[in-house]
């Protein structure tokens, strides 16, 4: 089943655009959950699960670039699987006290995915390379991660990611799609399309909740 079908693309019309107002002093852990989309605003056939299930925990980087964000508001994540299948969507929000503190925190976490080729997690080494993504916001970068996990079964499997972050004013937004299991290049390419245009609706809908 080819990925385009796997991963449904997101309705924008779902989010009523409206002017946002300015970000406010300081975001609060409600607003920023608020923020996050909901699995019908992701699409048909998605539901939530624990942020531990969505496996995005696992791509943890550069070693030597791992960092602590700073002047940080509030932090919300929220993960979504698609049926029961082994293919999860994962939304991180992160709300600053300043755009500078948000600068900063995009600039860390694009250097966590591109300081080194490659990470070891499990004993298995998974690699790193930049994908496309367009400028929808303040900053954005995209990132694909190839590597094999092995089930509880020693069973091995491979696991394709595509990350992709946005800086929008106070916030960054990141968006993590993980699908367990052979890809075509094609494929691929389908996901980070559906990565991509969910991160745009992501950043949309926390420009509507909480303004820049």
């Amino acid at each position: 089943m080819r990925i385009r079908m796997l991963l449904v693309t997101v309705a924008v019309t779902v989010l009523s655009l409206v002017a946002a107002s300015p970000a406010s002093a300081a975001v609060s852990h409600s607003e920023a959950v608020g923020a996050l989309l909901t699995s019908n605003e992701v699409g048909k056939n998605w539901h939530k699960v624990a942020v531990s299930d969505g496996m995005s925990g696992i791509l943890h980087g550069c070693a030597s670039a791992q960092y602590t964000s700073k002047g940080l508001d509030a932090k919300a994540a929220r993960t979504h699987q698609f049926r029961q299948q082994e293919t999860w969507i994962t939304e991180r929000l992160k709300s600053f006290d300043t755009t500078k503190l948000a600068g900063r925190e995009v600039r860390k976490w694009v250097a966590r995915y591109s300081e080194c080729g490659s990470f070891v997690h499990d004993g298995q080494t998974f690699t790193m390379s930049k994908a496309k993504v367009g400028d929808f916001a303040d900053r954005t970068a995209a990132f694909k991660i190839k590597g094999i996990v092995t089930d509880a079964d020693g069973v091995e499997a491979p696991v394709t990611a595509i990350l992709v972050g946005a800086k929008w004013g106070h916030h960054v937004v990141t968006t993590t799609t993980v699908l367990v299991g052979g890809l075509t290049a094609a494929d691929v390419r389908d996901l980070r399309r559906s990565t991509v245009q969910v991160a745009k609706v992501a950043v949309e809908k926390v420009d509507n909740k909480l303004g820049r």
